[in-house]
């Protein structure tokens, strides 16, 4: 996985077009916050669909925005593995830790592959570049190699 980690920071940390110091840091600063309410606002979300089932009203929208009950479970899933590997990298992020920037690398290894099963390709797409163009650019931030 580090020769991968490697490749990937070369092309979207290295040779990309790089951010502007005052948005890296203000992204680094922000990153536990956004976690935060990313864990809390996947809590309501799902509050409705736990306690009154798939078949509830709460699931109608997924439905209607044509998601089968399958892409639902997906959505599910990847989300629940999600939130708790963002629960477990707030404490990190606060601290500039690698270790939290991997978990958040992961998280979106994980947002991709669950994007990959319900065939959202466009999502997969997207998500990937910008979400490794974000992390691959503040990664030094967490290495203690930023300048």
């Amino acid at each position: 996985m580090d020769k991968f980690i490697e490749q990937l920071d070369l092309y979207f940390g290295k040779k990309a077009p790089q951010l502007p110091k005052g948005l890296k840091e203000f992204l680094v600063k922000v990153a536990p916050y956004l976690a935060i309410i990313s864990v809390v606002l996947f809590a309501v979300s799902i509050f409705p669909l736990l306690t009154a089932g798939f078949g509830s009203l709460g699931a109608v929208g997924y439905y209607g925005a044509g998601f089968s009950r399958t892409d639902l479970f997906v959505h599910l899933i990847v989300s629940v593995i999600v939130s708790v590997i963002y629960l477990m990298a707030i404490p990190g992020l606060f601290k500039r830790s690698i270790r939290s920037w991997n978990l958040i690398f992961y998280a979106t290894l994980i947002t991709a592959i669950g994007s990959l099963l319900t065939l959202s390709i466009a999502s997969l797409i997207l998500g990937l570049l910008i979400g490794f163009y974000v992390l691959f650019q503040v990664r030094a931030y967490y290495t203690g190699q930023h300048q």
